[in-house]
């Protein structure tokens, strides 16, 4: 009886988590943009590139509590990120070309792209604050 609690259990968490993976963000824009944070459109990540800035595209969902902890950390300290840092959110749920284009399976995923368009490094260790991007955008001289 206990092993099939368990199995019953189990298999209604798995099929939970299935879905929490597959439930759409609800819609979510930032109020206030800045030149180095604002939504993902082409037209962003051109103007960043232009610049000659690197770009960090963050992958978020309003599903995603830590997701969420992170854009809201970015938001509250967007004055912090340095000249010739542009960091780009998008809707893990809206950007499927996007996702495809650079390989990212899992929300919670940035991509770091170098300042002449290549992708230097993908990370899905799921930064937690500013701080951790911009540590990762300074590692990234070392690459």
């Amino acid at each position: 009886m206990k092993k099939l609690l368990l199995i019953i259990w189990l298999s209604l968490w798995t099929l939970a988590l299935t879905w929490c993976n597959k439930w759409p963000s609800e819609p979510y824009t930032i109020e206030n943009p800045t030149d180095n944070f604002q939504e993902y459109s082409p037209v962003a990540l051109a103007s960043a590139q232009e610049a000659g800035d690197t770009t960090v595209i963050y992958f978020w969902a309003s599903r995603c509590p830590g997701c969420m902890a992170l854009k809201d950390d970015i938001i509250a300290k967007s004055d912090t990120i340095p000249e010739g840092v542009t960091v780009l959110a998008a809707d893990f749920d809206l950007a499927v070309d996007l996702k495809e284009k650079y390989g990212v399976s899992k929300k919670h995923t940035t991509v770091y792209i170098k300042p002449d368009g290549t992708v230097a490094t993908k990370n899905t260790n799921k930064e937690h604050s500013l701080e951790d991007i911009l540590a990762g955008v300074q590692s990234l001289d070392s690459i």
